[in-house]
């Protein structure tokens, strides 16, 4: 309604309770529904079924289930056969929260080194990282809450560059032993100076004799490139760049006067006659 200039409502809303609740055996956790709109509620009927299960005749199933006793058919909940999405262990679920993140990048780098070695990606394959998180309890590492996620991923990049690391300091020594191989390749070829085209020849005969080539072929080219700039290198011939010695001094002088050229011993200069004294000058002095 309106009056006097001011402006005055109502409005009415209705509110719920929602929440999670965990269905647990032996600390271990089975079932986790989540959002529950009345967890209480909920809670209650588990309840409910747990004390009809008690009052019925006992029974030694091989996995927890919960039984409804009826006139009707009885109904079987198999607790062990359902999991929830991301549901974790107690034990799963501590490991992640006290153990700390560099720790967790290397016990996933150990894995991927001891499980996955022929692997030549520069850094840990997906497939890798999801059976490290499995053999950890860790079925899903997306469901899990925004901290333990945040956990596992900073774990994974720690983790997946040190194997970048790794892979590329590998990947370069056997560039510089490649190199070693094919300038000695050269030279029985006589070859004074390479080609790419020779390059890929060469890399070509070493393809089916190297167990860990996959890393060159990953980045032929990259490689290809360093081999033949180094190679070229060291095919180049060798000049003599040491310090001059006395035998390299200049012979001669040039004349003060007329800029003749006069040798050391000359007494005059043959061309205008002046004294050795007067012309004693080379030729950078003239300059």
């Amino acid at each position: 309604m309106y009056g006097g200039g001011v402006y005055t409502g109502s409005r009415s809303g209705t509110s719920r309770t929602i929440g999670c609740v965990d269905v647990m055996k032996d600390g271990v956790r089975y079932i986790r529904f989540i959002n529950v709109a009345d967890p209480q509620g909920l809670k209650q009927l588990i309840n409910t079924v747990r004390h009809e299960v008690k009052s019925a005749e006992p029974s030694y199933p091989s996995s927890p289930q919960l039984h409804t006793q009826s006139a009707k058919p009885s109904v079987t909940i198999n607790l062990a056969g359902i999991r929830a999405v991301g549901n974790l262990s107690l034990k799963s679920q501590d490991y992640l929260e006290n153990t700390p993140v560099e720790q967790l990048a290397e016990e996933l780098f150990n894995f991927v080194e001891k499980e996955f070695p022929e692997s030549n990606e520069s850094g840990i394959p997906n497939s890798a990282r999801d059976a490290f998180w499995a053999s950890k309890g860790i079925e899903n590492a997306f469901a899990l809450s925004p901290e333990l996620r945040l956990k596992t991923e900073r774990a994974s990049v720690i983790a997946s560059d040190k194997l970048a690391k790794e892979k590329a300091a590998e990947r370069s020594k056997i560039e510089q032993d490649l190199t070693d191989e094919c300038v000695t390749w050269a030279r029985r070829h006589d070859l004074t100076k390479l080609a790419k085209s020779d390059v890929d020849d060469f890399l070509h005969q070493k393809e089916g004799t190297m167990s860990n080539y996959n890393l060159i072929r990953r980045n032929y080219s990259l490689s290809r490139d360093t081999i033949y700039r180094e190679a070229s290198l060291r095919l180049l011939p060798q000049t003599n760049t040491g310090p001059s010695t006395d035998t390299d001094q200049p012979s001669t002088h040039y004349c003060a006067q007329c800029g003749a050229k006069i040798l050391l011993d000359s007494k005059f200069c043959i061309e205008c006659g002046a004294r050795v004294k007067q012309i004693s000058r080379t030729k950078e002095e003239l300059r």
